[in-house]
């Protein structure tokens, strides 16, 4: 049984705790996981009917009241909430009453603690990031701002609030530190995400026949499209460990992280052309492609762009992802220490929550596979099996 189906049924046996409803919502917010959702509804409707009665119409049934919850969800009225052990008797009148309770059980309880706390818990990341000028001077940018913006040697927070006039400056890096995130808007538009314990090195002006900026960790693009005075398309450059990425306009992801055994990039819109470092021949991605560069190899194959984009929208998304690799995430977005022994077998997880919860809850939806266990001690994290 799957980690989703498993929640599901938790919900509809009245077993849920406000940490798992919380887990549910997120799913039904997400589209890759609409398939499987209007699964377990159609077969919960199903239950107690002729399915001769209900077969011909439940597929329009189940779409109509999916839209009825994301429209639940949009509108987040503040209605007062209500609680109702659920149990679909009469699929034809239960189904709108079934998809909407859910909605509205979800949004509208207040959050209580789980019925299985954790002793210790730890928030979740922020905005923090720092900005170091050429000249050395070092800005702490404020967490009560998401994003900095580049023009014409300014640097401002994006509504307008100025922090610096770096006339003379040619570079600046910025920096994100582990549980820190931010935005940043380069002086030709292009938009920059910056997980966790990444930074970016980029000019405060742009000026020759290429723009051109250099990366660590983990950073998400929408590079604009810019042209030279003769009206040729200037090249948006990405330096990274161990590959270089060339860009006309576009959005990607790029992961490189020291601690990963390759540096990825994930091409969400556009086209990039992806280099090994000390190669000369280059890879070509088309949108939904993630190439994997180790040394001199390229290895291009299908990418979840969802999934490895979530963290951009405040979202953690697994889709069948390793526990060593979700660990990592977790590390660095939370600021935590992993003890991972050697006994833990190889596990895979499907899930997704908000980024925003703290570490309790992130933990607890993995806790809920049957496979794993884990327990806070200060800011570090014990896996166990």
């Amino acid at each position: 049984m799957t980690y989703l189906n498993e929640l599901f049924k938790r919900y509809i046996a009245g077993r849920c705790t406000e940490e798992e409803l919380s887990v549910l919502l997120r799913h039904f917010e997400l589209e890759q996981y609409s398939e499987e959702l209007d699964t377990l509804i159609a077969e919960e409707l199903a239950k107690d009917a002729d399915p001769q009665d209900v077969a011909p119409e439940l597929d329009d049934i189940v779409a109509n009241n999916r839209e009825a919850l994301r429209t639940r969800i949009r509108e987040q009225q503040p209605e007062k909430p209500f609680l109702r052990t659920l149990r679909v008797a009469l699929p034809w009148a239960g189904v709108a009453l079934f998809v909407s309770a859910i909605a509205f059980y979800l949004n509208m309880r207040p959050m209580a603690p789980t019925s299985n706390p954790q002793t210790q818990d730890i928030s979740a990341g922020t905005n923090r990031a720092v900005i170091t000028l050429s000249d050395g001077n070092a800005i702490e940018l404020s967490e009560d701002h998401q994003a900095v913006v580049i023009d014409k040697g300014a640097i401002a927070y994006k509504d307008g609030d100025k922090i610096a006039q770096a006339d003379g400056i040619q570079y600046a890096v910025l920096t994100t530190p582990r549980a820190g995130q931010y935005q940043l808007e380069l002086p030709d538009g292009t938009a920059v995400w910056l997980n966790a314990e990444s930074s970016i090195r980029y000019p405060l002006s742009f000026d020759g026949d290429t723009r051109r900026v250099e990366m660590t960790g983990e950073a998400y693009f929408e590079v604009t499209h810019t042209v030279n005075e003769y009206g040729e398309r200037v090249p948006f450059i990405v330096e990274s460990a161990g590959q270089q990425v060339e860009v006309l306009g576009t959005r990607f992801n790029i992961q490189s992280y020291a601690d990963e055994s390759a540096t990825y990039t994930t091409l969400a819109e556009g086209s990039v052309r992806v280099y090994a470092s000390g190669a000369r021949e280059g890879r070509i991605l088309v949108p939904g492609e993630l190439a994997s560069v180790n040394d001199v190899h390229i290895d291009v194959q299908p990418a979840d762009i969802e999934s490895i984009t979530a963290w951009t929208r405040g979202d953690f998304v697994f889709n069948q992802e390793d526990l060593n690799s979700v660990l990592k995430k977790i590390a660095r977005w939370y600021d935590v220490e992993i003890i991972y022994p050697d006994t833990v077998p190889d596990i895979r997880f499907s899930g997704a929550i908000a980024r925003s919860r703290n570490l309790s809850a992130v933990l607890q939806m993995m806790e809920m596979t049957g496979e794993v266990t884990f327990e806070i001690q200060g800011r570090r994290v014990v896996v166990m099996h």
